[in-house]
Order: C-alpha cells, then sequence, then structure tokens
C-alpha cells in the first residue's frame, strides 16, 4: 500500500500514481484515474452544445414531415367541406363519379350516367375532385 502514500512524479502530473502492470485491479484503475489534487478540472460541457443537436432534429421533423403533412389534410377537409352536386370525384377505391347528393356523412355518386348506377359512400372515401362544372354548362357549350 506504499504505493498510496507517494507523491506523484513531477513527469507525470496527471497520474495520483504509477502502478505495477502485474497488480493492477479495480481500485487501482480507479484510483489512477484520479486527477492529481492541484490540476484544474475540465467543467461540464454548456447545457446548449447537448440541447442544440436535439432542437435541430425536432425543427426538421416539424417542417420536413409534420407541417407539409398538416396542410395536406387541412387541404382534403376544405375539398370535402366545399362538396357539392354535379361534381366530379375519384374516391379512395377508384370510383369515377359525379356527385348526386351530398349528406353530414355520406355523398351518393353516380358511376354510370347510361344505367343511372348510384353508389353511396363515405364522404372521408372521396380523394379528389376532377371537375366543378354541372353537367348542364358542360352540354351548353358541347
Amino acid at each position: 500500500m506504499d504505493f498510496l502514500m507517494r507523491p506523484p512524479e513531477a513527469d507525470t502530473p496527471h497520474r495520483l500514481v504509477d502502478l505495477p502492470m502485474d497488480s493492477i485491479g479495480p481500485v487501482q484503475v480507479f484510483l489512477a484515474n484520479l486527477p492529481c489534487i492541484g490540476q484544474a478540472v475540465q467543467p461540464p460541457p454548456v447545457f446548449w452544445t447537448t440541447l442544440l443537436p436535439i432542437l435541430m432534429m425536432g425543427l426538421i421533423l416539424y417542417f420536413f414531415i409534420l407541417r407539409p403533412q398538416r396542410q395536406k389534410e387541412q387541404h382534403r377537409l376544405d375539398l370535402l367541406a366545399g362538396l357539392k352536386k354535379n361534381d366530379r370525384v375519384i374516391t379512395g377505391g377508384g370510383l369515377h363519379g359525379v356527385v348526386v347528393s351530398v349528406k353530414e356523412k355520406e355523398v351518393i355518386l353516380q358511376i354510370d350516367e347510361t344505367k343511372d348506377v348510384k353508389v353511396k359512400v363515405e364522404k372521408d372515401a372521396i380523394v379528389s375532385v376532377e371537375h366543378r362544372e354541372p353537367k348542364e354548362k358542360h352540354k351548353e357549350e358541347g
């Protein structure tokens, strides 16, 4: 235990003791890595240096993923709110049709004009609106 009582050598100011390599144990490793009494200890890293990368990832997540998704959803909700009779729409299942009537949560689509085939679908199933021209105006022009 005389190695604990020895003062640090002049050529090794960063170690408290020099240990022989054949008798190294966990306690000796701990003691060997302690800073010297008079040596300055480095301060812990500044709070902002660890927080800055996290904030940057959060901003990237918001501007590249969350914000565009919210805008897309708001556009879809505005599209469904403005849905009216004679709009040409496409459903999520791929049906193309003309809106015959609009209720709170459901829409009746006419998918075949010659055989008068009508389908009742949920309003949320409508993905896009092709044309917003009534059939009467389209017939007058052509």
